[in-house]
């Protein structure tokens, strides 16, 4: 199937998609949790439903940041056409991997700035750097 009609599909009513505000006069915004999408934002650019090649990074509990690359063959049989593979803790490999793997040029960007974020939160949990620590409020000690 096309990725454009799946998108026309899938756009408004998936289990992915996350609502925030009531109305559109309000300001409501879509947002997508889906596996695959790098700004969780609900478009068919950063889609990884509709989309046939689509770059996904995530970080699992055990502090490890794993990159998952959807190709565009074997659609009908996820299994085969998902492949994923553990980027090293260092932002230079890191981004050489992710450069390497990126089949679209329009998320490399995207992926590398997803890929930075999670490694600062990474070593964050891991103790080796410091969060930014909370301000404290005007008249508390």
């Amino acid at each position: 199937m096309a990725d454009p009609l799946v998108w026309l599909l899938v756009r408004n009513h998936n289990s992915f998609l996350v609502k925030r505000g009531r109305t559109k006069r309000d300001g409501a915004v879509y947002f997508s949790s889906e596996p695959g999408n790098l700004l969780n934002v609900n478009s068919f650019k950063y889609s990884g439903i509709a989309n046939s090649n689509a770059v996904g990074i995530t970080a699992s509990k055990d502090n490890k940041i794993t990159l998952t690359k959807k190709t565009g063959k074997d659609v009908n049989k996820p299994n085969k056409s998902t492949s994923s593979a553990q980027l090293k803790l260092d932002v230079k490999s890191g981004n050489a991997a992710i450069s390497e793997a990126n089949t679209r040029g329009d998320l490399v960007s995207a992926a590398k700035a997803r890929y930075y974020k999670l490694y600062r939160s990474v070593r964050i949990r891991r103790g080796i750097i410091r969060g930014i620590r909370p301000g404290k409020a005007r008249g508390t000690i």
